[in-house]
């Protein structure tokens, strides 16, 4: 099948709800007729409710199992990472598609779009975008709940009280 008659699925945000739509539908699709995109502007997912606790305290090395590589939830040979940040959507027409326009210029068509995008928290939990800057952020939030006086936790939810 040429390439122009596929159907182009694009996910764009890569947090709970757009890595776990990538990942099921690379489970569903067929590579003979889908491509499938996953545009999210960091190449790993990060397990919030672990990563509150994981800025706090290096126990457990939570870094190594609550920041996941996007590449890797793809399944059955259909998915692909693009890792970028989109600044537009632009509509061919009525039903007809288009393409997401990403920071760098890049242009990735689509056919059918999911917009997953998420959102972010200001201090700790503000996580940058590359895998380096983002252990260095770790490390220094570390190391500021290590030389603080007093640590307030407020709320008794997932990362309240859990042990």
């Amino acid at each position: 099948m040429e390439h122009q008659n596929l159907q182009h699925v694009v996910v764009i945000g890569g947090g709970v709800a757009g890595a776990l739509a990538a990942r099921s539908l690379s489970k569903k699709l067929d590579p003979s007729k889908h491509t499938l995109t996953l545009i999210n502007s960091r190449p790993c997912f990060i397990h919030l409710t672990a990563s509150a606790r994981m800025v706090v305290t290096p126990e457990d090395h939570l870094e190594d199992r609550a920041v996941i590589p996007l590449d890797r939830l793809f399944q059955h040979g259909i998915g692909t990472l693009k890792v970028g940040r989109a600044t537009s959507i632009v509509e061919t027409g009525p039903g007809k598609g288009g393409v997401v326009v990403l920071e760098d210029g890049d242009e990735i068509p689509w056919t059918v779009l999911i917009l997953a995008l998420g959102n972010s928290w200001p201090g700790p939990l503000h996580f940058p975008d590359s895998v380096q800057d983002l252990r260095t952020h770790i490390n220094e939030w570390r190391s500021e709940f290590e030389r603080a006086r007093h640590v307030v936790v407020v709320g008794g939810g997932a990362v309240g009280i859990g042990e």
